[in-house]
């Protein structure tokens, strides 16, 4: 018996093994014939192909992933229709996608904080030029054999410039992925970069944790507790995570747009870079993240090395970081409180304790010279602010006086501070969302911070998100087994 022969489109591209295939298309392993190299072709679904709004989709396609040209985006080389079915050729890469690595558990902080910032530069490069990915996920994260990353599938790109009625999807279609779609966008909001940084932070939680953070019995209530923002904290689900590594991802996966980072570059500035390794994102939007030149490529300088202070320099130092830290917090949740509570700042110094002050109720201080309260003084103070609580405070004011509660318990057994580092990013975070009145926020802060071992870091990464006033917004699939992204949308 002789072999079939090998398909061939446009006299050019060998067709081969099928990778992934979806409701829209398909995409197959292929051969450059000219230049002798691997690639991917995608090829709409004959079904589809005879749809006329389908083709000019997938030709839209075609044209913003052509258009986008970064390191960490996946390659178009050509476009066209062969026996009436439109076509795009792709770069392939042989590899794995960072659904594979999902699937084996919990993944590295470290690896995930470098594949994060390639990612971050892709999605930059996309925001840059106009153009949303809109369906951001695991599998679409694809991960070379050099352990590069590259973003694939841009099909369902959309320019951030399009008006409503040009959008293809109008008639009522969602694309996306469920899991990985923003509560903005599953209320019919457009897609914007702020929903593909929020579906990158879900991405992120999964990766560390295991799990996604917003789960649920059925699709609609996974998008429930999003809108809630009703998840365990990263912190809180994974220790070992790097403080300010887990505000970054508290932050992305907001339910508010506009109290999620403003764009990729800042997102990665609050990842942080690897010292010494290029930096992905573009030159002319980082300069302000503490990066050096090497010639022309942008590094992240290496601190000069310092000698390990010893354990009475330490004592100082923590003494002097938690006098000030009291009124630092405080003064942060004031200016978050009074832009999410209605409150218009004054141009007065003196009117913002006055106009934002916590509620009446004991409020713990933080003392010059004492770092902490005794354990049980603590406590106490814990569970009378979790008394005082009220739905009046916030929707999720209830939450959080459960959350209180069983910290007391921890703070008088001599292990509080990993918990209270923990609701100390998600009471910030509730009351960035508007979900936490701000002088709740406010009291329940300066009492966290007086927690034996309680982390500061986490507060000095959000501060930049707690000087910003929030603005008020209006069945997962399984990943498919192609190395470029799905075979349809």
């Amino acid at each position: 018996t002789r072999p079939m022969p090998a398909e061939v489109i446009a006299d050019r591209y060998e067709v081969g093994e099928l990778l992934g295939r979806g409701g829209m298309a398909e995409v197959h392993a292929g051969t450059d014939r000219r230049l002798n190299r691997p690639v991917a072709v995608k090829r709409l679904l004959p079904t589809m192909a005879a749809r006329a709004d389908i083709r000019r989709r997938f030709e839209a396609e075609a044209r913003a992933a052509a258009s986008l040209s970064h390191p960490n985006a996946v390659a178009v080389f050509d476009t066209g229709e062969h026996e009436g079915v439109p076509f795009i050729v792709m770069e392939r890469l042989p590899g794995e996608t960072l659904a594979d690595r999902i699937a084996t558990g919990p993944l590295d902080p470290a690896e995930m904080r470098r594949m994060a910032i390639e990612v971050l530069g892709a999605l930059g490069a996309a925001h840059a030029a106009g153009l949303v990915h809109r369906d951001v996920k695991p599998s679409n994260v694809l991960i070379a054999a050099d352990g590069r990353v590259k973003v694939a599938d841009f099909g369902i790109a959309k320019s951030t410039e399009m008006a409503d009625a040009a959008d293809l999807t109008t008639t009522g279609q969602l694309l996306g992925t469920p899991a990985y779609l923003a509560p903005e966008r599953l209320d019919g909001a457009p897609a914007s970069p702020q929903s593909d940084l929020w579906a990158l932070g879900v991405i992120l939680y999964e990766a560390l944790t295991g799990r996604r953070p917003f789960t649920g019995e059925t699709a609609l209530a996974a998008a429930r507790a999003a809108a809630a923002g009703a998840h365990r904290p990263l912190a809180e689900a994974r220790p070992d995570v790097d403080p300010a590594f887990a505000a970054a991802v508290e932050r992305a996966i907001l339910a508010d747009p506009a109290a999620r980072f403003a764009s990729a570059e800042e997102m990665a500035a609050a990842l942080g870079a690897t010292p010494g390794r290029a930096h992905p994102l573009d030159p002319t939007a980082a300069d302000g993240l503490g990066l050096g030149r090497r010639g022309d490529t942008l590094v992240l300088e290496r601190e000069a090395a310092v000698a390990p202070p010893d354990a009475e320099t330490r004592r100082r130092r923590r003494a002097l970081l938690w006098a000030g830290l009291g009124m630092l917090a405080l003064l942060g949740l004031l200016l978050l409180v009074r832009g999410g509570d209605g409150a218009k700042p004054s141009s007065s110094p003196s009117a913002a304790p006055t106009t934002a002050a916590p509620k009446a109720a004991p409020t713990a201080t933080v003392a010059p010279t004492t770092v902490t309260a005794p354990g049980a003084a603590l406590a106490e103070q814990l569970r009378a602010e979790a008394a005082r609580l009220s739905p009046s405070d916030g929707t999720l004011a209830p939450t959080l006086a459960d959350r209180l509660r069983q910290l007391a318990s921890q703070v008088e057994a001599g292990n509080g501070g990993p918990g209270a580092t923990a609701l100390l990013a998600t009471t910030v975070s509730w009351a960035r969302a508007g979900q936490l009145s701000g002088q709740a926020a406010s009291t329940v802060v300066q009492l966290l911070a007086q927690v034996p071992g309680v982390n500061t870091a986490v507060l000095q990464a959000l501060a930049p998100a707690a000087t910003t006033p929030p603005a008020t917004a209006g069945g997962d699939r399984k990943p498919d087994k192609g190395r470029h992204g799905r075979g349809g949308d």
